[in-house]
Order: C-alpha cells, then sequence, then structure tokens
C-alpha cells in the first residue's frame, strides 16, 4: 500500500529544483554564432585568479599612478661661503672649456669672493703637460683624460692628479643646412666621405659636386679616441683633396656654414650656436643630443675633466672650495654654454671625489 508522505516529497522537490539550477547555471548558452558564458561563472574564475592586494597594486593600470616613485636625491657637498675663502686660485686648460669656468668663477664673485683667479686658454695636451711637468696651475680643465704615461710624471714631480668629471661634449658631424641629402652616417660612410672626391662616388644618388671638407688639424681627439670608428689612418684623409684643416672650431664653423656641398665636425657648443646655418647628421641612426650622448647612444662623445693636484690641496684650501662651488652649481650654468650635462651619478661620483680627496666618509 502507497502512502503519500508529504515532507518526503518536498524534499525530492527541493534536491530536484537545486539540481536543475545548477545545470542551468553552468550550462553555456547560445546567441546566433556566439558562445557567452555564464556571467556567473565567469566571474568566479576571475576571482580565482585574482593577484593578491599588494601584488595588484603592481600590475593593475587603476593602481599604477600610486606606486611609489621616489627616487634618492642628489648628493650634496658641505656649503661652501665664497665670502670666507681667502687666497688666488690659477686655473687653465682647454679654451673651449673656459667659457665655463668663467661663470662658475663670477658666480664665486658674486657670492663673496675677493681673491683672484688667473685663467689661461691653451691646450689639452699642452695643460696637461704643464701641469704634470711644470707643476703648473692649481686646476686645469680639459676635454680628455690623462693616461698613464702622463699620470706617472705628474706622480714624478710630487703631483697626485685627481679628476673631477665635469660635463660631455659630442663631436657632431655637419653639412650646409640646404644639404638635405644626406640623412645619416655610418662608419664606413663616414670614411668615404672624408676620402673620396665627389659626393656622387660615395652614393650614386647624391650630387656630382666635390665635397669640401672641414677639420681641426691633424692629432685631435676624433684620430686618437676613435680610430676603428673613423678611420684607422689618417694619412688618406690628411692628404685628401679639398680639405681645410682649423686651429679652433669657431673659423671652422663660420666657413662650413657659407659652403655648399660641405662637411666637417665640430663641438656640441659650436653646432648648437651655429644650428641655423648648419645641419647635424645622425650616426648610425642617433643625433647628438643629452639623452643618446647619456645612453651611450651617440657614439662620438668626449669627457670633460678638471683635475687637481691631491698633494695641493690641504695647503690651498680656496682650490678645494673652488672645487665644491663648481660641482655644487654646474648643473645650473652648464647650458649657458652648450656643453652636454652628466647624469645624476655621473655628477654624484665626482662629488664623492671631492669628499674622499677631502677626508670626509659619504
Amino acid at each position: 500500500m502507497f502512502f503519500f508522505r508529504p515532507q518526503l516529497f518536498l524534499l525530492c522537490l527541493l534536491i530536484f529544483s537545486t539540481s536543475g539550477c545548477q545545470t542551468t547555471r553552468s550550462r553555456t548558452q547560445q546567441s546566433g554564432n556566439e558562445t557567452l558564458e555564464d556571467p556567473a561563472i565567469q566571474f568566479s574564475q576571475d576571482l580565482t585568479f585574482l593577484e593578491p592586494p599588494s601584488q595588484r597594486r603592481l600590475t593593475d593600470p587603476r593602481f599604477r599612478n600610486q606606486q611609489p616613485t621616489s627616487e634618492p636625491d642628489s648628493l650634496e657637498l658641505p656649503i661652501i661661503k665664497p665670502l670666507e675663502v681667502k687666497g688666488d686660485i690659477e686655473i687653465s686648460g682647454s679654451s673651449d672649456i673656459n667659457p665655463l669656468n668663467d661663470l662658475i668663477y663670477k658666480r664665486f664673485v658674486k657670492e663673496g669672493y675677493a681673491g683672484t683667479m688667473s685663467a689661461n686658454g691653451i691646450y689639452s695636451n699642452t695643460a696637461i703637460k704643464l701641469f704634470c711637468e711644470e707643476a703648473k696651475f692649481d686646476i686645469i680643465t680639459v676635454s680628455r683624460p690623462m693616461n698613464e704615461s702622463e699620470i706617472a710624471t705628474c706622480q714624478a714631480n710630487n703631483r697626485q692628479p685627481i679628476d673631477f668629471l665635469i660635463a660631455k661634449d659630442a663631436l657632431v658631424f655637419v653639412v650646409h643646412r640646404q644639404d638635405n641629402f644626406v640623412k645619416n652616417l655610418t662608419f664606413p660612410r663616414l670614411r668615404e666621405i672624408f676620402q673620396a672626391e665627389n659626393w656622387s662616388d660615395v652614393n650614386s644618388n647624391w650630387p656630382n659636386e666635390s665635397i669640401e671638407r672641414f677639420l681641426l688639424l691633424p692629432g685631435n681627439f676624433l684620430f686618437e679616441r676613435f680610430p676603428n670608428e673613423f678611420s684607422s689612418e689618417e694619412e688618406p684623409i690628411i692628404n685628401s683633396l679639398n680639405t681645410n684643416f682649423y686651429k679652433f672650431y669657431q673659423p671652422l664653423s663660420q666657413d662650413l656654414s657659407a659652403t655648399r656641398y660641405g662637411v666637417g665636425y665640430i663641438s656640441y657648443p659650436y653646432y648648437q650656436s651655429n644650428s641655423k646655418s648648419l645641419r647635424a647628421v645622425p650616426v648610425e641612426g642617433h643625433l647628438a643630443n643629452v639623452k643618446t650622448v647619456q645612453n651611450g647612444d651617440y657614439p662620438f662623445v668626449q669627457n670633460i675633466f678638471l683635475y687637481a693636484d691631491l698633494n695641493q690641496l690641504p695647503q690651498k684650501p680656496q682650490v678645494s672650495a673652488f672645487i665644491n662651488f663648481y660641482l655644487t652649481h654646474l648643473d645650473q650654468e652648464i647650458d649657458k654654454v652648450g656643453y652636454l650635462p652628466l647624469s645624476e651619478q655621473e655628477l654624484d661620483n665626482s662629488k664623492v671625489n671631492w669628499l674622499k680627496a677631502m677626508g670626509i666618509e659619504n
């Protein structure tokens, strides 16, 4: 005999309805040719793969602007009061760097320095020679580092050279502003341009015009520092037709600015002052600028150094004070003379050199 039990019926009905709901929720929904996952299931999957809050803050675009962005501050040297600095300073070096020295010196005087500073503009090689061999000058600023032989000569004369990197310069290859057929220069093409007779000899699509070359006198750092990139031999370039040599960049820049189908190289500050009449050409796809020089993309870069005698600094506190002042205010003055600034790390390294020279722990 069958007895109807309402409680059992309700229990079965509840189980059946629950099972049916689960089946419906897990089933995909067809909409034409598109298959859509049930929103509840998709939401559950999203929750399953969420990163921890700390990690999500690093990757979720909504939180990117909230990530810590603080960087360490630039190193600060002890404050120098020029009004309290006594004694004269003798500085010499490359004539191209003298404008920067002059700006720093004028600022030093403006803030109270009452001494005198004699400044002589000569070649870097000559400045190093006089500094090491004849113990002349308290400070020299030069466009290259001393080599091992020069350091040994200094030490033999009881001078211990200490260097401070202060700026960067780039060798900019330039043509006349109207000569826009030269788009980029590779190292092999550079060698050809400085030896070929006509532009069309280098590239048949270029004008059949003679190449007029403008260079500094032989022995400059182009051949000394970059022989593999530019040319391993000076002789073919020196003896090339239509090649003009100069002692200084200023007359070179002026003559090249007035010459169609001319090509040459100049220091970055001189390019900036002549950019209306000269056009810089990329080398290996890179133009000279702050970014390409600091990250190493531009190949023709020279470092500018300030040298002093470590043994002399205790006897001449005015020299160490001026170097401190120089490094402290360098970034505020360097743009005025056209040189390329150091990266923050490079400038800090120079400041650390000063601290070590003074026996101060960083």
